[in-house]
């Protein structure tokens, strides 16, 4: 950990390549169950990975919980603009997660990421993640999308396999009914991280 904080700091510092440590900032995060907004600036992201290698877990969590707190009706507000159509279940998604209805939110968020990926972004066959992959490159996503989203992590695995992981945000429990304790507002937070990340694929040259 403390080679990584030194790398990060040399970023910071202009002394490596600011491409990779981006890179590494952002598998960290996804690690850990968090994605980027494009409401984040860099400063924002540089310092959520610090938190995730000096002080764990449980510190990102709560930083990256504040952060979709405060901006939550401006990722809201952005997600409807780029993708009227699907208005409706996000205000109903958001409706649930002001009432603190957690189980509802967070399935629904989880689901909207997987529709605007056409169904391919939890797909894995011979433990990769070859549909998505093509599906990304048709889509001519960046490299940062890809190398990011195909990559299997705690949100891919299977249920019994989750404590391998980082994160305990798990698809295949939520969507399949088998996690009972997902419910919960970082959950939620983390639901909506990975829509507003995906979206990036499709509005980030707008």
């Amino acid at each position: 950990m403390t080679q990584e904080l030194e790398q990060l700091a040399n970023a910071l510092n202009g002394k490596s390549n600011l491409r990779n440590t981006f890179d590494k900032c952002i598998s960290i995060l996804a690690d850990n169950g968090w994605y980027i907004s494009k409401t984040m600036s860099i400063g924002n992201i540089f310092n959520s990975t610090t938190i995730v290698i000096k002080e764990g877990k449980e510190a990102i969590d709560k930083a990256m919980c504040n952060y979709y707190k405060n901006n939550f009706s401006r990722v809201i507000d952005e997600f409807i603009s780029d993708f009227p159509e699907r208005k409706e279940i996000i205000k109903q998604a958001k409706k649930c997660h002001d009432k603190k209805m957690f189980f509802a939110s967070t399935i629904l968020f989880t689901s909207q990421a997987d529709g605007i990926c056409e169904g391919f972004l939890f797909k894995i066959k011979r433990k990769r993640k070859d549909g998505l992959k093509s599906y990304l490159e048709k889509n001519n996503a960046p490299d940062y999308i890809t190398k990011l989203l195909i990559e299997i992590r705690g949100i891919d695995a299977f249920f019994e396999d989750n404590h391998l992981y980082n994160s305990d945000f798990n698809r295949h429990g939520i969507m399949h009914g088998l996690d009972n304790e997902y419910g919960n507002e970082i959950n939620s937070y983390k639901a909506l991280s990975l829509l507003s990340f995906v979206s990036n694929l499709f509005t980030r040259n707008n």
